[in-house]
């Protein structure tokens, strides 16, 4: 684990910000924004800042998803600005500090819950609300632990082909 240093509170808010944006500079409805996201290869390069140059330009994200996924206009339901502006920055937060990939954080957490729960999350410190989830889902850090869970396949792989 991670502190959350200057790079990773630049991304918090650059993802947090791009979140708030997607209503007004995507036609598609803020769950097919979402899942676009948190699968695409931008969410990727966001993974890894060390690797990539960014301009925290928020159109620079909406190009590369554009490109990646195309156009759509399908569902009309937005959420809320200061919701969407928060689960930008908390996931981020997370993944930043966890050192996990934003698909393993998708795969990991329901966002939905995190979106729920707004109205208790946004006033409480990020670490209390990583514990809350991870109670919530009968997990440890472990769980968000990239390299231990790969361990444990290997290990379970290991005793299965005995």
């Amino acid at each position: 684990m991670r502190k959350l240093d200057l790079l990773g509170s630049k991304l918090c808010s650059y993802q947090a910000k791009i979140f708030e944006e997607s209503l007004t500079k995507t036609m598609c409805s803020s769950k097919v924004f979402l899942r676009r996201f948190f699968m695409s290869e931008f969410g990727f390069y966001l993974d890894m800042p060390e690797r990539y140059v960014f301009s925290y330009d928020t159109n620079e994200c909406f190009a590369s998803l554009l490109e990646e996924y195309g156009d759509s206009t399908y569902g009309k339901v937005k959420i809320n600005a200061n919701v969407l502006y928060y689960l930008g920055y908390l996931t981020r937060y997370i993944c930043y500090t966890r050192e996990i990939t934003t698909r393993h954080l998708y795969k990991t957490f329901n966002i939905y819950d995190i979106i729920d729960n707004y109205y208790v999350f946004h006033t409480q410190d990020e670490e209390w609300v990583i514990a809350t989830l991870l109670q919530k889902y009968n997990m440890t850090e472990k769980d968000l632990d990239e390299y231990e869970i790969l361990k444990d396949l290997f290990r379970k792989h290991y005793k299965d082909s005995l």
